[in-house]
């Protein structure tokens, strides 16, 4: 798996301002206190669920992650439904409206074909379909990272802030109804 750049990281998970990115607060874990293991349960040689063993109050603000929130924005043109742990969350789209590809279309030939057996050949026109200049994608904000179509984040590759729906759940027609995960394009 590749691993994000510094940089890339950086703009999609800024660090939380209370820990500045380390994760944990100055103050001695509250369940084992400071100790790091389930002594108090009669398990010393277990680590502490709260702190993992550092001895150290996770961050309050982070939850221990080192990372800013970030506020999503959904940029596609329907809601996209997230299975979170708690129940699924609807992310509607955003008022500002979706980001689109402009496309463009030519014809380059006609193609002979055979689509059924029972018919003679038919023609059928063949085009070249050219992805062109993304519409309706906002400047880049800090802390703000923006949902949107596959199409878009390929073509706009430079982006460190966009996501796109992953790990998706179907229903019995195959249509997605939920993701699991949000992804990153290489």
């Amino acid at each position: 798996m590749q691993a994000l750049s510094q940089e890339r990281r950086e703009v999609l998970f800024p660090p939380c301002p209370e820990c500045d990115g380390s994760g944990e607060s100055l103050e001695v874990c509250h369940v084992c206190s400071g100790a790091g293991g389930m002594w108090i349960w009669g398990r010393p040689k277990e680590e502490c669920i709260e702190c993992g063993g550092t001895g150290i109050q996770p961050c309050w603000r982070c939850a221990g992650l080192g990372t800013a929130t970030l506020r999503v924005r959904n940029l596609t043109p329907h809601p996209v439904t997230l299975w979170v742990p708690g129940g699924d969350v609807i992310v509607p789209p955003d008022p500002a409206g979706p980001a689109r590809c402009k496309v463009t279309s030519e014809m380059v030939g006609l193609l002979r074909v055979r689509l059924r057996d029972d018919r003679p050949p038919d023609t059928i026109p063949l085009r070249r379909t050219v992805m062109g200049e993304v519409e309706g994608l906002p400047e880049p904000e800090p802390g703000v990272v923006l949902i949107v179509s596959r199409v878009v984040a390929e073509a706009a590759r430079d982006r460190h802030d966009l996501l796109i729906v992953d790990d998706t759940i179907r229903d019995e027609q195959g249509r997605i109804v939920a993701a699991r995960a949000l992804a990153v394009m290489p």
